[in-house]
């Protein structure tokens, strides 16, 4: 199947980057960790996203 990327309008970015702007801008670093239990689920899915990251000249084992 060939890729097609979804269009956005003009409008719709600039909600999304405003969006995303917002969000951002409350990030901050903490250096404390929660003893709250970690879905095992939660912690694949972040390893799977992590795993579609791109590499060096594609040459991710």
């Amino acid at each position: 199947m060939k890729y097609q990327p979804e269009r956005v309008s003009p409008q719709d970015m600039l909600k999304r980057s405003h969006d995303f702007l917002e969000k951002i801008k409350t990030r901050r670093s903490v250096r404390q960790f929660s003893s709250d239990d970690v879905p095992m689920d939660a912690v694949i899915n972040c390893i799977s996203a992590a795993g579609t990251a791109p590499s060096g000249a594609h040459k991710q084992p």
